[in-house]
């Protein structure tokens, strides 16, 4: 069976890391906009103080959790490694890079039929 192209679309399993990595950007915003009290967040690109870094929200993430990707390259077609972009339930997508095909924790999977 052919690799899934550029654009397809597959599902990932999360492992420790990313989930880790994910939990602790949500959490990091959570801190930094509490202590924001009174302080009105420059909206506007090149605004005075504007940092340009992303507000992450979502959900809170487990190793395991199966989400949906998209294929952003396909780096060793013969390795069937994927580039992906895992979409969050939440504002923020999660990249990773050379991802093995297979059914356990940081593998991608083709989805089902429908």
């Amino acid at each position: 069976m052919s690799l899934p192209a550029l654009g397809d679309r597959v599902l990932y399993r999360l492992d420790g890391t990313d989930a880790e990595k994910i939990n602790a950007w949500r959490a990091n915003f959570a801190r930094f906009n509490a202590g924001m009290s009174g302080h009105k967040h420059p909206h506007e690109p090149g605004s005075p103080g504007a940092t340009g870094h992303i507000a992450h929200t979502g959900v809170l993430v487990s190793e395991g959790e199966e989400l949906f990707a998209d294929v952003c390259a396909v780096p060793d077609p013969e390795s069937g490694r994927l580039n992906l972009r895992v979409a969050t339930d939440g504002n923020d997508v999660h990249w990773v890079a050379g991802v093995p095909e297979g059914d356990g924790p940081g593998t991608w999977a083709r989805r089902p039929a429908t």
